[in-house]
């Protein structure tokens, strides 16, 4: 934890609002990823062991464009899973700092398993290309695909500890629980959450897959048949897995610590239902009339959806946390005050060795060097030491017997303390 907490800095209420706001985003980003990537794996997974059995090569087409549907480039998911995922562990560790909580260990682990699982799977999608470059040569001895599944099981387990750990900080009470780990997997909020994370995971990837091969990126010379199939395989997979969506709203809003629930909640809780039986219309009214065109407004709204869910997951956060919010905030104030009473307390300006680097290179008193004595020039300004401390910030030639001072780069207070320092010392020789 100490190394956590160097990477802390002090935060104002306005920072801290700011790093909320930020947080929401970063988890809408990687949710919609991460639940496009988990339900299309298991679903290009269910199909490849579908195509080994039965041999039809329109399931092998479909598990291979599943696969492709959000795995096919490395760095998207570097940078729609990865920097969104890590945004949220350092944005966690600043809004946790000082409370004791391992929540953010447990997103660090959970990290960790998902670079494994997106290496794996992208790994996994490269055998598969190969093994379909086999079979479409007429080859019947296939190799084994080595990282599919474990590289499925790794995500499912990074994803189980992200969500558990997520809900975790809508629970004061556990944020210091030595077994946070264990309770972020095996606690009955967490599980829920999981399961309908699942849940979501699939109906996005179902619609995800409509949009992207008939819409956005039209294949040509598709099969009929396999247009149809897999059309209407995903829309009612979409209508299916999204009609469960107002069950476990309820059920999660119930298992939701009250001290974490405000009117803000319910209303997010609200229009998310009424979104979801939009939803659910458009993808009926595809499967019905055929209009699978509708599909193409079903997905954005299913991101809205994942939105309004994170967002009633933030409140219930910001609910939770306010005491923890106004103790960070308080620790800035703190911080700043001392600060400005460190910068107050400047050293003390010392005029005589600024005298004995500055000026004695060039002049004494009452002998004359490179310029002329002091005693002479002090004389000058007997009832004007301002003006002395003027022309020493801005030298100028006077006297044609001796070469122009150069501009010895002090500022106005340390001329003012040599100054101060002349004046004190041989003041009283001036003039005689």
């Amino acid at each position: 934890m100490e190394l956590f907490d160097k990477l802390v800095i002090p935060h104002s209420s306005a920072n801290l609002e700011l790093l909320k706001y930020l947080l929401s985003l970063a988890l809408i980003i990687f949710s919609v990823f991460s639940g496009a990537l988990l339900g299309s794996t298991i679903l290009s997974l269910f199909f490849n062991n579908k195509a080994i059995k039965t041999g039809k090569p329109q399931f092998y087409k479909l598990s291979f464009d599943y696969l492709n549907l959000i795995n096919g480039n490395l760095m998207m998911s570097l940078g729609l899973g990865f920097l969104p995922f890590f945004s949220i562990i350092l944005i966690y560790l600043q809004l946790f700092h000082q409370t004791g909580t391992m929540i953010t260990g447990n997103l660090i682990i959970s990290l960790l398993l998902f670079l494994i699982s997106i290496i794996m799977l992208y790994i996994h999608r490269l055998q598969v290309i190969i093994q379909k470059k086999d079979m479409e040569a007429g080859a019947t001895d296939l190799d084994p695909l080595y990282f599919g599944m474990p590289g499925l099981l790794c995500l499912i387990a990074s994803l189980w500890i992200f969500t558990g750990s997520v809900s975790l900080t809508f629970d004061v009470k556990q944020w210091q629980t030595e077994d946070s780990l264990l309770y972020s997997i095996i606690s009955y909020q967490s599980i829920i959450r999981f399961i309908h994370f699942i849940v979501t995971s699939m109906s996005l990837a179902g619609i995800a897959f409509i949009v992207k091969y008939f819409y956005w990126d039209k294949q040509e010379n598709i099969n009929n048949e396999y247009e149809e199939y897999s059309k209407k395989f995903n829309t009612w997979l979409a209508l299916t897995f999204t009609g469960l969506q107002p069950v476990f709203f309820i059920c999660i809003m119930f298992f939701t610590p009250f001290n974490a629930l405000s009117m803000f909640s319910f209303t997010m809780l609200l229009l998310a239902i009424a979104l979801v039986f939009i939803l659910i219309h458009f993808l009926y009214a595809a499967i019905k009339d055929g209009h699978f065109q509708v599909s193409s407004y079903s997905l954005y709204l299913m991101i809205i959806i994942f939105a309004v869910i994170i967002i009633k997951e933030q409140s219930s956060y910001d609910y939770a946390s306010k005491d923890q919010i106004m103790k960070l905030a308080s620790n800035y104030d703190k911080a700043e005050a001392e600060l400005a009473a460190n910068f107050e307390k400047q050293p003390e300006i010392n005029g005589k060795e600024i005298y004995e680097v500055k000026c004695m290179a060039c002049h004494r008193f009452d002998v004359k060097l490179v310029g002329p004595p002091h005693k002479v020039v002090m004389e000058k300004y007997i009832n004007n030491k301002e003006g002395m401390v003027q022309f020493i910030l801005n030298p100028a030639k006077v006297n044609p017997d001796y070469p122009a001072m150069p501009s010895q780069g002090l500022t106005p207070k340390e001329v003012k303390a040599v100054v101060d320092y002349m004046w004190k010392e041989f003041g009283d020789k001036v003039g005689k």
